[in-house]
């Protein structure tokens, strides 16, 4: 199910036995408005040369009334049932005693646990004891006394639609997040029941010591696997949603592994790609395009040319990447490859001269395996993959690579492509014909 990159939902109830009350509502929240330009004394209160812009836009709201607690409830309740529900209360009872606005905020909190409420009341009783008392939590109510300003119901209204929009995209995001971490737990449990075996096996059997060494290191294996679960099972949701992936991803992690290992013998990035650099640059090559999973598939899937707005959605797909990684990240921080694979999903579509996306970095402010990622990536889509058809187009893809140097790509990686073309064009030869068979 796809994931909405943002929600609007600008959608009001206004829960008031009072006629004159909902037309004072209606009067402040209903229409658009605009803020005109400042009066002279509004300019006072400015330094000079640090005016207001001038007219903004006032946001238009969906509203809805109504008249008692009970029908409030039940509308709150129909419009969650229907996917449809509200972002706001205004709960404005004026003829009920003062704690029932309290009792009525706890069953619209029992229906629909997200939405934000206002208390708006003459009352001067209330205090946080008692608000907890009653519903637990308080961090989707606000109490307004009055009198008030419409200024006052405006803002809250702005704010709270605000606030209930960013609590509903982050609610999508970490169901999408959870649906990729899910394989990796599973994996990391029967990991876990394979090492409690493996030791229920050595203590039955008695192993002499080179038998127990072996044992030992196996099991050291095992966990030493654990971290590389989760990143697979990421790979193998992209894969899953866009198939292709599948048959490119082996291509470029051995296209990018060469290239890598080339240049730990040449060219000015040697003392940096030592054994760990390319053994986690091995296992983060494959979660390049995983950011993928957040893009609709009549993009993915499309065979027409995308319009310039579908190719800026395409190219979200570096900063969903990224965050996926970034936010496993920072719940598991001891993960080793995790950082370098987030930034490769980021930056693999920078450029060298600065006029790649998403944040426009140039020359060395890419991360090294970003560019290493992005001489391969493009050997790889250059490349046709039927075996053998490739073959006498492979001095065409070396020039146009070679020409993309010191615009598109490190002039350093482009020379180590050149070097170990040879390699390259085996490991890509072997790929392709071990994939046709």
């Amino acid at each position: 199910m796809q994931t909405k990159l943002k929600t609007d939902n600008n959608r009001i109830i206004i829960v008031t036995d009072n006629e004159a009350t909902r037309n004072d509502y209606n009067n402040i929240l209903f229409s658009s408005k605009a803020v005109g330009n400042p009066e002279p004394l509004e300019l006072a209160a400015f330094p000079d040369g640090h005016q207001p812009r001038g007219v903004t836009t006032f946001p238009e709201f969906s509203l809805d009334f109504a008249f008692d607690a009970d029908q409030g409830v039940q509308k709150i309740e129909a419009a969650t049932n229907e996917d449809r529900p509200y972002a706001v209360v205004f709960l404005d009872l004026q003829t009920q005693p003062e704690w029932n606005e309290v009792d009525t905020a706890r069953q619209i909190l029992n229906v629909d646990p997200q939405v934000q409420i206002v208390i708006c009341s003459a009352f001067k009783g209330f205090t946080t004891e008692r608000i907890l008392e009653n519903l637990g939590h308080a961090k989707n109510v606000v109490i307004l006394h009055k009198p008030f300003e419409p200024t006052e119901v405006e803002m809250l209204a702005v704010s709270l639609t605000d606030n209930w929009r960013a609590n509903d995209e982050h609610s999508r995001v970490t169901r999408c997040q959870s649906l990729s971490l899910s394989h990796a737990s599973q994996m990391l449990d029967k990991t876990r029941q394979e090492n409690s075996r493996l030791k229920n096996e050595k203590n039955e059997l008695n192993l002499n010591r080179l038998e127990l060494s072996n044992l030992l290191r196996k099991n050291w294996l095992v966990l030493n696997e654990t971290e590389k679960c989760g990143l697979f099972a990421l790979q193998s949701v992209i894969v899953a949603r866009y198939p292709q992936l599948g048959k490119e991803i082996p291509r470029l992690q051995a296209i990018a592994q060469i290239l890598a290992e080339q240049l730990s013998v040449q060219g000015p990035y040697k003392t940096e790609i030592e054994k760990k650099f390319l053994r986690d640059f091995f296992h983060s090559t494959p979660l390049c395009d995983v950011g993928k999973v957040g893009i609709p598939d009549s993009i993915l899937n499309k065979k027409q040319n995308l319009t310039r707005n579908e190719r800026t959605l395409l190219q979200q797909h570096t900063v969903i990447g990224f965050e996926i990684l970034n936010t496993a990240l920072k719940r598991f921080p001891s993960g080793r490859f995790s950082y370098m694979a987030a930034d490769i999903a980021r930056h693999h579509h920078e450029r060298w001269d600065g006029r790649g996306y998403p944040d426009g970095l140039s020359s060395n402010f890419i991360p090294l395996p970003a560019r290493i990622v992005a001489v391969a990536g493009a050997f790889v889509c250059l490349t046709p993959e039927g075996p053998g058809t490739y073959q006498t187009n492979l001095p065409k893809v070396k020039e146009i690579i070679r020409m993309g140097s010191e615009t598109q790509f490190d002039p350093y990686i482009v020379d180590a492509f050149t070097s170990a073309f040879p390699g390259i064009c085996e490991a890509n030869q072997n790929l392709t014909t071990r994939r046709a068979v």
